[in-house]
């Protein structure tokens, strides 16, 4: 191997940082079709936003009253940011897989109308800090596949939170 070859390769700009994130649960957002664990990452010296949780739940509803979010199976997760949804549903044909979609909020109080759907092949599926959560919720649903997969089961992962500091 030449490593001579990476010069050109991995390098970030001087000016990024990467501060410490906090995870809430938000509890569930349940309805007929999907059960969503719910998710809030922040800064850890900025705090929650309390304006941005209520953006967060009308849209959520008001995509899933629309068919707009594809409930796949019924059971995921979903992970809010300050400017960002990520919405991760297990598939219903191979339920090994997760689907997600990504939104970006605009900035300031503007309305939700103004939210856009990304394209995860341009703008990436996970931050890294996600990535933390993500592993969690695999961990978890693997449980719930190789257990009878009966309604304490569904419970048992609809109750098993990633809480603390992500590092």
């Amino acid at each position: 191997m030449n490593w001579k070859e990476l010069t050109n390769l991995g390098n970030i700009n001087k000016d990024f940082t990467l501060d410490n994130r906090i995870v809430l649960s938000l509890g569930h957002l349940v309805t007929s079709t999907i059960a969503l664990k719910e998710y809030l990452i922040y800064r850890e010296n900025e705090g929650a936003k309390k304006q941005l949780l209520t953006r967060r739940e009308n849209f959520l509803m008001h995509e899933i009253e629309k068919n707009q979010i594809n409930p796949k199976l019924g059971m995921g997760f979903v992970i809010f940011s300050d400017k960002m949804l990520n919405v991760a549903r297990w598939d219903n044909k191979d339920p090994s897989v997760l689907v997600n979609s990504l939104y970006e909020f605009p900035k300031g109080n503007q309305t939700i109308s103004k939210t856009k759907k990304i394209d995860i092949n341009e703008f990436g599926a996970y931050c890294v800090w996600e990535l933390g959560i993500v592993n969690h919720e695999r961990r978890t649903w693997m449980n719930y596949l190789v257990s009878n997969r009966e309604h304490p089961d569904k419970i048992k992962y609809l109750n098993d939170f990633l809480v603390g500091g992500l590092k």
